[in-house]
């Protein structure tokens, strides 16, 4: 898969196209969209209920473009991320993760069939987050599959703090009260755009004030909420428990620390984005990646 930047303007714009669209066009886009992510075939589902199952989602991209058509002169336009940003984002996932997960999944295989035995405190990771090894395999599988395919596109809507207030937080039902607590978000209902989030400039200027475990690991605090809605897009993970806690402050955070997060809570996104950062800071110490790069 590859990321690619977009400005608010180009997203809304595309929701617009998707909401005008022929109800023909918008089943076929449906199915089209299912199949990819999640290999799963609707053509024995009615056309009727498809569209009937879109009524909420596109209510919800209504609110948005409506947002930004009224807010659109007071906010900065252009806005994406640059290019070295979606550059590094786009190895650590295709090169960083795909090692990450590679390795879980070699952890999960019969020790009689691995060579070498694998790491121990990987092994205490994996139960301490996931009460079901069958379904952590599953879902990660899922997730190295989009992440190989390379026709797959996730787009990165940028915005600085005052696009972020005027146009998102209004619509994110307390998600966050202001801009400067909301780093993401996932669209996993957007339709019109391929696989959608936001990074606001809110998480760049925490990742400032975040000092990395892994030393050299510039970007981890970014790349941690970076995986976090990625996990939202490519597995419907959930928000059932945060990493951390509301009093915490940028600085206290530690992305591999596994308090607060329980292994019943098995499609939690913090779930997985700390079981794969902690298989990234072994691979990293072993000498088969290097965190530095990012």
């Amino acid at each position: 898969m590859r990321l690619e930047t977009v400005t608010t303007e180009c997203a809304m714009q595309k929701l617009a196209r998707f909401l005008g669209s022929s109800p023909a066009e918008k089943v076929a886009y449906v199915r089209r969209r299912s199949k990819l992510l999640s290999g799963t075939d609707l053509s024995l589902i009615a056309d009727e209920t498809i569209l009937d199952n879109l009524v909420v989602v596109e209510d919800r991209m209504r609110q948005f473009v409506q947002q930004f058509e009224q807010v659109q002169s007071a906010i900065t336009p252009g806005l994406v991320l640059e290019d070295y940003v979606v550059s590094m984002i786009n190895e650590f996932v295709n090169v960083a993760v795909v090692a990450g997960i590679e390795s879980i999944l070699q952890a999960l295989e019969p020790v009689d069939t691995v060579s070498p035995l694998p790491d121990s405190e990987l092994i205490t990771a994996i139960d301490t987050l996931f009460e079901s090894r069958d379904y952590l395999r599953e879902r990660l599988e899922l997730m190295y599959s989009l992440i190989k395919n390379p026709t797959l596109v996730s787009e990165v809507i940028y915005t600085d703090l005052n696009t972020c207030n005027r146009v998102f937080v209004p619509l994110t039902d307390g998600e966050g009260k202001n801009s400067d607590d909301l780093y993401g978000l996932a669209f996993l209902w957007f339709m019109g755009v391929d696989l959608c989030m936001l990074i606001n400039e809110a998480c760049m200027i925490a990742n400032s004030a975040y000092t990395p475990k892994v030393s050299g690991f510039s970007h981890e605090f970014y790349l941690y909420i970076v995986l976090h809605e990625l996990s939202h897009l490519w597995v419907e993970a959930d928000d059932l428990a945060y990493h951390f806690t509301a009093d915490q402050e940028a600085k206290d955070f530690d992305v591999y620390s596994m308090a607060n997060l329980k292994a019943s809570d098995m499609n939690n996104a913090d779930n997985y984005c700390t079981l794969i950062f902690i298989a990234l800071a072994k691979l990293h110490k072993q000498g088969f990646i290097d965190l530095r790069r990012y």
